[in-house]
């Protein structure tokens, strides 16, 4: 599994990680190891990164491990919940709008981000006028073009997301500006 150390987990951009069962083992087929000129190459590790030539981002590491023990310190369990029954409402008032969202059936687990499309208004008129009225989103391909051409949106799409630091009134304020937006 590999994860965005900046999304919901708060820490720095530029941060993420990779977990895998004990046992895995990794490929790197395309390393050569070779890094420093005619030094003999080592045998690659199983572990990535291992012929990778850059340095390790010890500051982000240091910056989502200081972010990961302030969400267990504040229950990562009940501030999740709480932030995926926020996304819920939000997914409630895109649906009683008949604003399409990304991502399959409502009735499929997924994060407290919502992915969006707003037929007759480009991408970043809606970020802009979203912004306008004081709720940020984020218009764009979101670092995943090929995700974003499979779900039929390969222009981008907005992008709401919802963490440990929005309440219901920000529900309600990205829903009024929604119905401003579309007026």
């Amino acid at each position: 599994m590999t994860f965005a150390g900046h999304k919901a987990l708060l820490g720095p951009q530029g941060i993420g990680g990779l977990w895998a069962a004990p046992g895995v083992t990794f490929a790197t087929p395309g390393a050569t190891c070779d890094v420093g000129g005619d030094a003999p190459a080592p045998t690659c590790s199983p572990m990535p990164g291992y012929c990778d030539a850059g340095s390790v981002n010890l500051a982000g590491a240091v910056g989502l491990a200081a972010a990961l023990d302030w969400l267990e310190t504040r229950g990562v369990e009940r501030t999740g919940a709480r932030v995926l029954r926020l996304a819920a409402r939000l997914s409630d008032g895109l649906a009683a709008r008949g604003v399409e969202v990304l991502g399959g059936p409502r009735e499929v687990p997924r994060t407290a981000t919502r992915s969006l499309r707003l037929p007759g208004l480009g991408l970043k008129q809606a970020e802009a006028r979203f912004a306008a009225a004081g709720v940020a989103v984020r218009a764009g391909q979101h670092c995943a073009p090929l995700a974003c051409a499979a779900l039929g949106a390969p222009e981008g799409t907005l992008r709401v997301s919802l963490g440990p630091f929005n309440g219901v009134d920000c529900v309600e304020k990205t829903l009024a500006a929604l119905d401003l937006l579309r007026a």
